[in-house]
């Protein structure tokens, strides 16, 4: 991507110099701070979302853009890849990905795919190995610690020594177990966003009908007359 190079504020207005991956240098168009400050502002919303999320910066993610100023996004795409870590920007009307994480500020709104943040089914799949290894432990000192003849003959010192390890395991059993309960918390929490969504888009179009059924009963659709 690209990379920028000092930025300087000269009358009220922002430039910089961004370099290209090919090494050459390009002036970016001047904006002023109020116009700039909507860059700032989606920029800052995606960041905090993603430490929400617990999402690294070294995992980058396509971010889709809905505004209205979109020659103002499209010319600081560069921005959000360097500092809002995003793989690719796209400016269009809404995001086709239903489980897309949506940030809103005053002047845009904002996707980004969740499975790009979180691949959810290799971090269960992870957190369910952990967990099994986990039980796999909890196990087998349990039954070291059931075994009547181990007990009896182990020294005072080793038998302590099992019992600390299966604290510790039972302490990561809850860890686990709690993460888990997170990721299908923030699922749930995502899916109900997403039909939130889907029902207000939706409630938008039905008042847009009927707005269109009054405007033709009341005679004040002219859009057939010539």
């Amino acid at each position: 991507g690209f990379q920028m190079q000092g930025t300087q504020i000269t009358g009220g207005h922002i430039s910089t110099t961004a370099i290209s991956p090919d090494g050459k240098q390009s002036a970016v168009d001047m904006y002023s701070a109020a116009q700039f400050e909507k860059i700032i502002a989606a920029i800052r919303a995606v960041r905090n979302c993603r430490t929400e999320m617990n999402v690294p910066p070294s995992r980058k993610a396509k971010i889709c853009i809905e505004t209205k100023d979109t020659e103002l996004f499209k010319s600081c795409a560069m921005f959000f890849e360097k500092l809002a870590y995003a793989s690719e920007v796209i400016l269009a009307d809404g995001c086709d990905d239903e489980t897309a994480v949506s940030i809103v500020t005053d002047s845009a709104k904002l996707f980004i795919p969740m499975a790009e943040i979180i691949d959810i089914e290799k971090e269960k799949a992870r957190l369910e190995k952990e967990r099994q290894t986990a039980l796999s432990e909890i196990d087998r000192v349990n039954k070291k610690l059931s075994n009547e003849s181990f007990v009896a003959k182990a020294p005072a010192a080793v038998i302590d020594g099992e019992k600390a390890k299966l604290a510790s395991y039972n302490e990561v059993l809850q860890g686990i177990e709690k993460a888990l309960e997170k990721l299908e918390e923030e699922v749930k929490l995502l899916k109900a966003k997403t039909e939130n969504l889907q029902s207000m888009k939706r409630s938008e179009e039905l008042m847009e009908e009927a707005l269109k059924a009054f405007r033709t009963y009341s005679g004040q659709d002219n859009s057939n007359e010539y």
